[in-house]
């Protein structure tokens, strides 16, 4: 212990010894270069406490507080590329892209070996439509890490996007190489080369994958379409042909070979396989009406092929029975040829195995009208509101119906009820209120009838079917007339040539005494009516009595009366060859 406290002494001596001998500038030296290294590692301490509580206030939802912070980092330390990184990330938060790709840029180029300053930098590229450069980066990752599968597909994706195909294929080739050949490599780089015009190409890409996998059938098919594209039929018929060998169910191989014939022109072969294909159940429905739609805008224009159509329709229902959309699709089929009692009867099928598809209902209150069905009407509308209480239209169709049947009372409630479910539609609202017009007048509301014809062509001034059932309405009343008048003459010039909208401006000029040309009008109307109109025949003898033209007066009556219903004045003016009105 003694010697260990001797040393100690001697080496205190000699260290004092040799600071006095040392000179002041020496002294001054040693503490400069010992302190500057404290002084950068305080900074650096300084910086890190900073960019935790930057950090710290990021993970808080804090972004302006730790932008803030991240930058005080920058100002003290101007090549912190951790800090640059992460305001690169707070302005992509707030979709300012340009200032997120100048920081990404900059983190990358203080430290250009950080993978993910690197990828930050290639996502901002791609999502800035900059390809090339997300193209670049990428090649600069896979430099340091060249079997990096998602970076190539990333590359690939990118070469894609850019038309690139050439570039992209090699990519995929590098990715196969590793993974060995897969489906969505081989149709990515077929494709790529039907793209670019390489159709032998693609066909070896899809041949390589045929035979890598020679049990799917799918892979027979794309090289039969790749050579019926290139019209070689015979090698497509073939390929064809190995898909019926290797799954004899396919249900598409059948739509396949339809096309494959109609293109070499054998239609009736088409059809045939195509019979095949509709009557495979295991074929999904959605693909045959996708067919049959092509039908249904083609036979408007080719009438020989709308019993293919049927025959097909027919078909779909006989395979997809339980199906509402086979039914529907023959309905539609059937309202277009006008056979209206058959599609009802199949509209109603579709309803019975799916009644929560309202357009349906609408369509069948539609038929119910077309077949002047009032009875079907009435029960039909009731349904449909059950199942619909906010929809207007089934209401308008109830309240047509209890019309047509003179039951006022419930034609009034059922239109008033539709009236308040109409919603920003002008014109339904406008025809709610005609009809509420049409049964105000039947109930001789005179005063609640004009209200709703004058709402009517508030909401629709030019409706000519209002315009020309309040200006009759006002003549039978003798009421308003020149106002009537206005109406009628503007419902012509609206829809000329309409029968009762001629009958209806006569009648008008009639009420107002002008004879002459309440004549003239009836002629007109009577050239779009002939004799099959009581009401015009009649008027029109009504109008010769008043021209003092009695006994052609008192055959025009005659010759209503044998027509049709006229007015309760037509047997007494017959009989008594008098006119009462």
């Amino acid at each position: 212990m003694k010697k260990l406290i001797c040393i100690i002494l001697i080496f205190s001596a000699l260290l004092l010894f040799q600071r006095c001998k040392t000179s002041k500038p020496l002294v001054s030296e040693q503490i400069e270069v010992s302190n500057q290294p404290l002084e950068k590692t305080r900074e650096q301490s300084r910086v890190s406490s900073i960019f935790i509580e930057a950090n710290k206030e990021r993970l808080l939802g804090n972004p302006k507080r730790a932008m803030l912070l991240y930058q005080q980092c920058i100002e003290k330390d101007p090549r912190h590329a951790p800090s640059f990184y992460e305001i690169s990330r707070l302005f992509q938060m707030q979709f300012n892209m340009s200032e997120a790709v100048k920081m990404s840029k900059k983190a990358v180029e203080i430290d250009s070996d950080n993978k993910w300053y690197l990828l930050q930098l290639a996502g901002l590229y791609q999502g800035t439509g900059q390809n090339a450069l997300a193209a670049q980066a990428y090649r600069d990752l896979l430099s340091s890490d060249i079997g990096n599968l998602e970076y190539n597909y990333e590359l690939a994706n990118i070469y894609m996007r850019m038309n690139r195909f050439a570039s992209a294929i090699e990519v995929l080739n590098i990715i196969e190489t590793q993974i060995g050949i897969t489906e969505e490599i081989s149709v990515q780089k077929q494709k790529m080369f039907m793209l670019s015009g390489s159709l032998k190409e693609a066909i070896a890409e899809t041949e390589k994958l045929s035979a890598a996998f020679p049990n799917e059938s799918r892979y027979y098919s794309m090289l039969a379409e790749l050579h019926l594209s290139n019209k070689d039929y015979n090698k497509a018929l073939n390929y064809y042909n190995k898909v019926t060998e290797i799954d004899p169910t396919n249900p598409y191989v059948r739509i396949s070979l339809a096309e494959y014939y109609r293109t070499i022109g054998n239609k009736h072969q088409s059809f045939v396989e195509l019979k095949k294909g509709f009557a495979n159940p295991t074929l999904d429905i959605d693909t045959k009406i996708q067919v049959m739609m092509s039908y249904y805008s083609v036979t408007e224009i080719y009438d020989e092929l709308k019993g293919q159509a049927f025959e097909l329709a027919e078909v779909l229902v006989e395979t997809h029975p339980d199906d509402p959309k086979s039914h529907s699709m023959l309905a539609d089929f059937l309202v277009r040829e006008e056979r209206y009692e058959e599609a009802r009867d199949s509209f109603r099928k579709v309803i019975s195995l799916d009644a929560s598809r309202y357009i349906i209902w609408e369509t069948l209150l539609r038929l119910d009208i077309m077949l002047n069905d009032i009875g079907s009407l009435e029960i039909d509308s009731q349904k449909t509101i059950e199942l619909f209480p906010l929809q207007p239209m089934p209401y308008m169709f109830a309240g047509l119906g209890a019309y047509q049947s003179n039951h006022y009372t419930d034609a009034l409630k059922m239109f008033n009820a539709g009236k308040d479910m109409v919603v920003d539609d002008i014109e339904l609202a406008a025809e709610f209120y005609m009809y509420l017009g049409d049964v105000y007048n039947q109930l001789k509301d005179h005063k609640l009838s004009d209200q709703s014809y004058e709402k009517s062509l508030q909401l629709k001034p030019d409706n000519p079917s209002v315009l020309n059932n309040f200006s009759y309405f006002l003549a039978l009343r003798k009421a308003r007339l020149d106002e009537a008048e206005q109406m009628a003459k503007r419902a012509n010039e609206l829809a000329p040539d309409n029968k009762h909208y001629l009958d209806t401006y006569a009648w008008v000029l009639y009420q107002k005494g002008n004879y002459p040309e309440a004549l003239r009008w009836l002629e007109r109307a009577l050239q779009h009516t002939g004799t099959d109109n009581a009401v015009v025949l009649e008027h029109y003898g009504d109008v010769l009595f008043k021209l003092y033209r009695i006994n052609e007066a008192q055959e025009y009556w005659r010759r209503a009366a044998k027509t049709g219903k006229g007015s309760e004045f037509l047997e007494k003016k017959i009989k008594e060859g008098i006119l009462y009105e």
